[in-house]
């Protein structure tokens, strides 16, 4: 008995051993027969796809950007700008290539104005170009980076019977530093970014300015705690966690984000090559006003070669733990109230200037609610809903509407 069990045992994985090599031998021939049908093997690399986009009220302006990355470090972005209070189209296309520590790329750009009132006079405004850089990281959270650009730049008066435009030639070269330890780059709430840039015009290659611009920026976020409850854990866990914390991650219990920003620009030198234009030319000018960089006041409002703005950004969180809830399918992450305050000054030689401290600064303050947003845990938006006013002057509030999708 015990021989005719062992021979049935081994009879049964003998069939299964036929069928599995039966199984293996059908799909070996269909792939054969795949490859004699088909002799060209094709490849396609993983893609990862990242679109933003941004739109805000009443500024008029939405920005869309999509970026198209692969496994082996080739990326190709294009961002388009429009602005239909102003008529601004902008749009850029992107090529560049990631190796190690090192960034290669390649971009062209063209961006129009359509209706601009300068030197009061109401004109045309377009710049197309393109440029070439190098990047280089230097450790975890340094970079530096040189870019070559050459631009044309037209000018054409909005007159009656009049066909005559200027035309203009900008080629530069800009040196860039920066130092990037954000947690995150949509929605940061820890750590410091800043960079220091240092622009040269030049009249070679037939180009029509000379002059030199510098740049500093900072942003800063860290996070404070304001009457946040205690969590329910057991303080041996919570040691536990902190041990396995980054070094710039916001703690659950900090329900309170402070965000700093400023930036200082200026034309140390410049000369007047031509007497037809401008030393530094009309598109080259920084602009203040609007949601992004002095709210109370119209966007691009004001402008000038030279400019020093600071905002001090305060966020409450209603609740210092994510998610809060879920209302019509939209997950909230975060509810909280905002307040902001901004200062700017601009003009020409405002860094050299003996009486600076006399100058008029533009101030405005904001306040509203803030949101963090996800649908089904796939797409982040970020929600703004603000009154800004204008401090020191007889203005009516603005209501800002900001979203951000990424």
């Amino acid at each position: 008995m015990e021989l005719d069990f062992r021979k049935s045992i081994i009879c049964v994985i003998c069939v299964i051993c036929g069928l599995t090599g039966n199984a293996k031998t059908v799909k070996d021939e269909l792939k054969e027969q795949t490859a004699s049908k088909l002799p060209v093997k094709l490849r396609i690399s993983e893609l990862q796809v990242n679109p933003q986009t941004t739109f805000i009220l009443p500024d008029g302006s939405i920005r869309m950007n999509v970026e198209v990355l692969n496994r082996g470090g080739i990326s190709l972005a294009a961002t388009s700008k429009y602005n239909f209070v102003n008529s601004d189209i902008d749009y850029r296309i992107k090529y560049s290539y990631v190796f190690g520590r090192n960034n290669i790329g390649l971009s062209v750009f063209d961006s129009i104005d359509f209706e601009k009132v300068f030197s009061d006079s109401r004109f045309i405004a377009r710049k197309r170009g393109g440029e070439g850089g190098y990047w280089r990281r230097l450790g975890r959270f340094y970079s530096i980076g040189m870019t070559l650009s050459s631009e044309q730049h037209f000018m054409v008066p909005l007159v009656e019977e009049t066909v005559d435009y200027d035309k203009s030639t900008l080629n530069s070269g800009t040196t860039r530093l920066a130092y990037d330890s954000r947690d995150n780059g949509s929605d940061p709430r820890a750590g410091t970014m800043y960079w220091v840039s240092f622009k040269q015009a030049t009249e070679e290659l037939d180009g029509d300015y000379r002059y030199n611009k510098a740049e500093m920026g900072l942003r800063k976020y860290f996070g404070l705690r304001f009457f946040a409850a205690e969590d329910a854990e057991p303080k041996e866990k919570k040691k536990r966690k902190s041990k396995k914390k980054k070094k710039n991650k916001v703690a659950p219990g900090k329900n309170l984000i402070i965000a700093l920003e400023g930036l200082y620009g200026a034309v140390p030198y410049k000369r007047r090559i031509s007497a037809e234009r401008e030393a530094v030319p009309y598109l080259d000018h920084y602009r203040l006003g609007g949601f992004r960089n002095l709210r109370g006041y119209a966007v691009d409002e004001f402008m000038g070669e030279d400019v020093v703005s600071q905002r001090v950004e305060v966020r409450l969180s209603y609740k210092a733990t994510e998610p809060v809830g879920k209302i019509w399918g939209l997950y909230f992450d975060r509810i909280e109230l905002v307040g902001s305050y901004d200062v700017g000054v601009i003009g020409e030689n405002v860094y050299c200037r003996r009486g600076y401290l006399r100058q008029v600064a533009r101030q405005g303050v904001a306040y509203g609610f803030r949101f963090k947003l996800n649908v089904k845990r796939k797409i982040s938006m970020i929600l703004y809903l603000m009154e800004g006013r204008a401090l020191r002057q007889n203005r009516d509030g603005v209501f800002y509407l900001s979203y951000t999708i990424y």
